[in-house]
């Protein structure tokens, strides 16, 4: 996925879920290189589906 699309996602998720938002958040509190690690390191993942992303963010 890429980082629009993974960005999209939790946009999306936040609408319905309270973690999503505060995660929002706090990645946007990073710095901006911070932010940009955080980002490029989500894309390397290569996930293939939302629910790949999902279960990597929570832990499952």
């Amino acid at each position: 996925m890429k980082r629009e699309q993974i960005k999209q996602l939790f946009i999306n998720l936040a609408r319905s879920q309270g973690f999503y938002g505060r995660f929002l958040r706090d990645i946007e509190s990073l710095d901006e290189e911070a932010q940009e690690a955080f980002w490029t390191e989500l894309e390397n993942k290569n996930f293939k589906s939302e629910i790949d992303l999902i279960n990597f963010v929570e832990g499952a």
